[in-house]
């Protein structure tokens, strides 16, 4: 991963400093918090946003199962199940491998810099 901001080097070296100056500030550890902070409510965003989705899709496919075609046609019925359970993992699958996708590129945490 590269350097997202040439500051950080002169960031760091302040850092050095400030931590053998006031210790009690425990400025490294603060940074890891940060940085922690900010990929745990990325992930959190992300699998909220998959959550809406899939609800979002989990109320259509049960509008159309409750469709008089539906409920007279048990064909009918079965090929909404199993094109919307096929929509519902699709989504599921897409949503987790974007985020791993991202985690791994560094998206996650070069949005600090």
């Amino acid at each position: 991963m590269t350097n997202p901001s040439p500051m950080l080097p002169a960031q760091s070296g302040q850092q050095v400093r400030l931590d053998t100056l006031l210790p009690e500030l425990s400025p490294r550890d603060r940074g890891a918090e940060l940085v922690e902070h900010t990929v745990r409510q990325h992930v959190s965003l992300c699998f909220a946003a998959l959550e809406r989705r899939l609800l979002a899709t989990a109320e259509a496919l049960a509008a159309e199962l409750d469709s008089p075609e539906c409920r007279r046609n048990g064909g009918a019925k079965q090929r909404a199940m199993a094109q919307g359970l096929a929509v519902l993992q699709a989504l599921l699958v897409q949503g987790v491998e974007r985020l791993l996708r991202r985690c791994a590129a560094g998206r996650v945490v070069a949005r600090l810099g």
